[in-house]
């Protein structure tokens, strides 16, 4: 026997079984029975993401002026049934430059209501925080019970005074 046939051999085996291996290494813990868990050893659960509806838009204004680097965008998701603080369902800033501006909100569909409807309100501000252009009132928004990502297309804002 050569010895190199022992060698030949073992990359044979190593070769068949490696397939297997891989395909062991993707299995998730939800994929794990119950019964494979030890004795006492707390149950592992896998974390359920709270279900949300993903808001998309952009805001535009027709005006030429350039916002200076540095300003904000401020977009938010507004209950008129609701006052205070209860009213915003969901809100982001980002910094921005020269328009058009796209914005997303993320809204935890707990929040939402079935029937009601909704509105956006966009704010650009300077770069020192002073308000240049918003929404002249909040942009009415359907949301479905069964929406996840919904685009809402352009939204007009104009110049504050």
């Amino acid at each position: 026997m050569s010895p190199s046939r022992p060698f030949r051999f073992l990359c044979r085996i190593a070769a068949a079984s490696l397939p297997v291996a891989l395909l062991g290494a993707c299995q998730t813990p939800a994929a794990i029975p119950a019964s494979a868990v030890a004795a006492g050893a707390p149950p592992m659960t896998a974390s359920v993401p709270q279900p949300s509806v993903v808001l998309q838009g952009e805001a535009v204004y027709f005006e030429k002026i350039l916002m200076p680097a540095g300003s904000r965008l401020d977009a938010r998701l507004v209950d008129p049934a609701r006052t205070g603080d209860a009213r915003v369902l969901a809100e982001r800033s980002t910094t921005v430059g020269a328009g058009p501006y796209e914005f997303e909100l993320e809204v935890p569909r707990a929040r939402l209501r079935e029937g009601d409807r909704y509105g956006v309100e966009v704010m650009v501000a300077m770069p020192d925080g002073t308000p240049r252009f918003r929404t002249r009132s909040p942009e009415p928004v359907a949301i479905g019970a069964t929406s996840t990502d919904l685009h809402i297309g352009r939204i007009r804002l104009e110049i504050l005074p």
